[in-house]
C-alpha cells in the first residue's frame, strides 16, 4: 500500500490520525461519561513507542482485506505489539475500527471528487476534461487506497444496519457530484444525449473492483491505468469522441 500522504491532488483532508481520533473514538467518550468528570478519567494509554492512530487503522486494513470475521481485537494487538485494552479504549469495538476504515475512504474519495470539480470549474475546464480528470484522479485514489477500497466494497455490509445508513452520504455525495458533471456535459451539448445517472453507474461499475485486480508489481503503472480509464470511459458518451483532447496525455 503506497504511503497515504501520495494524494493524487492536495484535497485539504484531515489526516488520517485526526480523523480516526475525531470520527470514531466519540463513541468511547460517551460510554465512558459516566464514569465522573474529566479530572477523574485516567489519561489514555499508550499504544506502544511511535504507534498512532492512523497506523491502528491500517494495521486494521491489513487483517480486515484478509477477512473481517476471521480478524479479531486481539489479531491486531498482536499485529501492533500493543496490548487489547490499548485499543478498547481508542475504539469501542472492532465494528468501530471497520466503520473507521470506510468512513475515512468514503469522506476522502468524496472531497476529492469536490477538489476536482472545483478546480475545473474555476479554471473554466470543458465539461469533459471535468469528468476526465475526476476518472483519473478517481482511479489513482482507488488504486492508492485500494485495501481500504476493498474493505468498503465487500465488508460494509457486517456492521449493523443504522451504521451502514450513517455511511451513505458521503458515497452518495461522491456519486451526485458524477451525475451533476455529466448532466451539465449533455446541456452543453459535449456529451451525447443519456441518461446521466445510467452513465454515472457505468463509470463506477468499471471503477468498483480496481482493488480486487490491480497489481502493483504488474507491467502498467497506476497512471496509465487510471489514464487509460479516464480516456475510455469520458469517451464512451462523449459527442465526437475523435477530438484530439481525447488522446492520453500525461497529467
Amino acid at each position: 500500500m503506497l504511503p497515504r500522504n501520495e494524494r493524487p491532488l492536495d484535497t485539504g483532508l484531515h489526516s488520517p490520525g485526526e480523523y480516526a481520533y475525531r470520527g470514531s473514538v466519540s463513541s468511547a467518550r460517551h460510554a465512558r461519561a459516566h464514569r465522573g468528570t474529566a479530572s477523574e478519567v485516567a489519561p489514555p494509554p499508550e499504544l506502544g513507542p511511535g504507534t498512532r492512530i492512523d497506523e491502528v487503522i491500517e494495521a486494521a486494513e491489513r487483517l480486515f482485506v484478509r477477512g473481517y470475521r476471521r480478524s479479531s481485537v486481539r489479531d491486531l494487538a498482536a499485529e501492533l505489539g500493543i496490548r487489547v485494552s490499548s485499543l478498547y479504549y481508542y475504539f469501542p469495538s472492532k465494528d468501530a475500527i471497520l466503520e473507521a476504515i470506510i468512513r475515512r475512504h468514503l469522506d476522502d474519495i468524496r472531497d476529492l471528487a469536490r477538489s476536482v470539480v472545483a478546480r475545473g470549474t474555476a479554471e473554466g475546464w470543458p465539461f469533459r476534461e471535468i469528468l476526465r480528470t475526476l476518472i483519473y484522479e478517481s482511479v489513482l485514489f482507488l488504486i492508492r487506497d485500494r485495501r481500504a477500497a476493498e474493505i468498503s466494497a465487500t465488508q460494509t455490509r457486517e456492521l449493523p444496519e443504522e451504521v451502514q445508513e450513517a455511511l451513505k452520504p458521503p458515497l452518495k455525495e461522491y456519486e451526485y457530484t458524477y451525475i451533476d458533471v455529466i448532466r451539465k456535459g449533455i446541456e452543453a451539448g459535449e456529451f451525447i444525449e443519456t441518461d446521466p445517472f445510467m452513465a454515472a453507474y457505468i463509470i463506477f461499475g468499471a471503477q468498483v473492483r480496481l482493488s480486487a485486480w490491480f497489481d502493483p508489481n504488474g507491467r502498467l503503472t497506476p497512471e496509465e491505468v487510471a489514464r487509460i480509464y479516464s480516456t475510455l470511459l469520458t469517451r464512451a458518451i462523449a459527442r465526437n469522441p475523435d477530438d484530439p483532447a481525447f488522446r492520453p496525455t500525461e497529467k
